[in-house]
């Protein structure tokens, strides 16, 4: 897991060698929202199955209605660099 306000450079990096060698892997990272918790994450299994998820803590925007859930199956993953922000993986579905 990816810590809010933590560099994830050797995070992706072990994910990177992992998919080279079809090996399992999943990777949470922690990210800032306006005013609820967010979570992201990408899973791989040893049958090379790829999914993304997202948790969010309050998805009203502040009004206390409760959390939501998103899950999605993805056909590949993509490393996006950013001289900026952090590197991300996107998941394509």
């Amino acid at each position: 897991m990816v810590p809010l306000n933590e560099t994830n450079h050797r995070v992706l990096d072990c994910a990177k060698e992992a998919i080279s060698r079809k090996e399992a892997f999943s990777i949470i990272v922690r990210r800032q929202g306006i005013d609820s918790e967010i979570f992201s994450g990408i899973a791989q299994s040893k049958d090379g199955e790829i999914w993304n998820v997202d948790w969010d803590s309050d998805v009203s925007g502040g009004s206390g209605s409760g959390s939501a859930m998103n899950r999605r199956r993805c056909v590949r993953i993509e490393f996006q660099a950013s001289l900026y922000a952090h590197d991300s993986l996107q998941c394509v579905p």
